[in-house]
């Protein structure tokens, strides 16, 4: 399951968005910061977590229209990746993922009480 959360407060770095991964049957929870969230900058983003884990045969997301867009269709195309979307105004279809911000954000939180305005840095190790 593949979700954007944001925008969040602008880091010192400019980054303003998550882009957050959760795969269904391990639970492994993946995050990558972005300055934006074109459909582009989304594509990039999967392509890097992809390349270290490996490409699935399928992904979920909602109907945001970076996930709906002809680029991320081509990229998932490209990639033999089935692409499944949640139904319209049924959040629990994303539950899992949906938890895992709700946690991930708090971690984040706590990581960079100190330096709030640097939270992009703490992605990985939340």
């Amino acid at each position: 399951m593949i979700d954007l959360v944001g925008p969040l407060p602008l880091s010192s770095d400019r980054y303003e968005y998550l882009l957050t991964l959760v795969d269904a049957s391990t639970r492994w929870a993946e995050a990558v910061s972005l300055r934006r969230i074109m459909a582009k900058d989304v594509a990039e983003a999967l392509f890097s977590i992809f390349v270290r884990l490996g490409f699935p045969k399928e992904i979920q997301s909602d109907r945001g229209q970076q996930f709906m867009s002809k680029l991320l269709a081509e990229f998932t195309c490209l990639c033999n990746i089935k692409h499944f979307v949640s139904t319209s105004y049924h959040p629990q279809t994303n539950g899992i993922v949906e938890r895992f911000h709700s946690t991930h954000k708090s971690m984040i939180r706590k990581l960079s009480h100190e330096s709030p305005a640097e939270w992009n840095r703490f992605v990985p190790a939340a």
